[in-house]
């Protein structure tokens, strides 16, 4: 009896040890090969967003690192609530893991992934000590501060850190909170249930996508030395990578057309992370004290 009560035991723990290593295996492939899932907290009410996948990207480096692949994380190092820190990573911020990019009538947003959210909570109390943030408020849905030196507002919950600017001057604390609560609740009405938006999103390695003209959205994918280009919109005339670029803000020069665009107007990868990182440094100026 006591031997099939043990037997019974043992299957049973066998059971369980097995679920919870599908459950681990699950959760890895999910947080390592899934698309990003920080387009679920986008709402459909957006102008542009602009998201580049960077850890998928960064694996696809070519051997010859690009000037500018450093750019994001000095840039992001002049952020308020970064000051004195050398590495995002060292507060818990997952910086080479995606970077989104939004802007709305409410104003500016970046979302980023936490990769330790307790080394951030932790950090942004270090920061409330010095005089950088106030003091937290903390929501159902997400924890929040708002920096004591610009209107930043930083909101996070577990893995999701985002960051606003809005577009109002005048602080106002209760738009702030509806704004995250809409961006923190699960189920809302999110850009990616929109048709345009998930086959541009589906079928890119990074993409700017324009709401209310869709011809002016863009995507780009990894195709070997190059990137391909994806366009919405086969009707309207598609401009080089290098002029799409130049009108989300990167500076351009003939050199750059000289260096990286080949005969099938085709960026190399190279060439695309150069222009990208002028263009995120532009678009995180919003932050900037």
């Amino acid at each position: 009896m006591e031997f099939t009560n043990f037997r019974k035991i043992a299957l049973a723990l066998g059971g369980l040890i097995g679920l919870f290593a599908i459950m681990v295996a699950v959760y890895l492939y999910y947080n390592f090969k899934a698309k990003s899932n920080l387009s679920l907290m986008i709402p459909q009410e957006v102008n542009w967003v602009y998201h580049f996948q960077t850890k998928e990207l960064r694996s696809k480096l070519p051997s010859e690192k690009p000037e500018y692949i450093d750019s994001l994380s000095n840039t992001m190092a002049k952020l308020p609530i970064f000051s004195g820190v050398k590495e995002p990573a060292d507060v818990g911020i997952a910086l080479y893991s995606d970077v989104v990019v939004f802007q709305n009538d409410k104003g500016w947003h970046c979302l980023l992934r936490l990769n330790n959210p307790s080394n951030f909570s932790d950090f942004m109390k270090k920061m409330q000590k010095e005089g950088y943030v106030e003091e937290e408020s903390k929501k159902d849905l997400y924890k929040v501060r708002k920096s004591a030196k610009s209107l930043l507002w930083i909101a996070y919950q577990q893995k999701v850190l985002c960051l606003f600017i809005p577009s109002d001057t005048i602080p106002d604390k209760y738009g702030m909170n509806k704004n995250m609560e809409q961006l923190f609740t699960p189920g809302h009405l999110a850009v990616n249930q929109l048709d345009d938006f998930s086959e541009l999103f589906n079928n890119t390695d990074a993409y700017f996508y324009h709401r209310t003209n869709p011809g002016k959205s863009f995507g780009f994918k990894v195709e070997g030395d190059y990137m391909k280009n994806i366009y919405l919109s086969s009707d309207s005339m598609h401009p080089s990578p290098l002029m799409f670029f130049n009108k989300l803000g990167a500076t351009v020069t003939s050199n750059d057309v000289d260096d990286y665009l080949n005969k099938d107007n085709q960026l190399t990868v190279k060439g695309f992370f150069n222009e990208h990182f002028k263009v995120v440094n532009e678009y995180l100026k919003p932050f900037l004290p």
